[in-house]
């Protein structure tokens, strides 16, 4: 299996120098996180699941891949900040993995709090 933390850190590096990483290695990373999400930290979700929307890349199981993600996102949704689970749905929207499961959880009155009054952080997030 492939330790979670160098999954992250090959994701982000991969993500700040905009490269594709390559496909044997993103097929191990997206099996590894499908069979064993439940060892992964809050930021080591976001990391790792945010690079596969922002380098365009759809694993060859990607229902397999996708289900792992609706599953540890909506049992550990509040575990969350706002900005990190807008950013990764948005991310998905790259691949055309569209999270209509979860406008719900979005526009949710709770959830709009959690992101009033850090919309600059937010805006500076998506402007890069």
């Amino acid at each position: 299996m492939c330790a979670v933390q160098l999954i992250k850190t090959v994701h982000c590096y991969t993500a700040k120098l905009n490269i594709v990483f390559s496909n044997r290695m993103a097929c191990r990373c997206a099996g590894d996180f499908e069979t064993s999400w439940s060892r992964y930290e809050p930021h080591q979700l976001y990391y790792t699941l945010r690079a596969f929307g922002h380098l365009n890349y759809v694993p060859p199981n990607s229902s397999g891949f996708f289900g792992a993600v609706e599953r540890v996102l909506l049992s550990r949704f509040t575990e969350f900040e706002a900005a990190f689970i807008l950013e990764l749905l948005v991310s998905f929207v790259y691949v055309e993995r569209f999270p209509a499961n979860f406008t719900g959880h979005v526009f949710s009155p709770h959830f709009l709090m959690q992101i009033k009054g850090r919309t600059a952080v937010f805006v500076h997030r998506f402007a890069r």
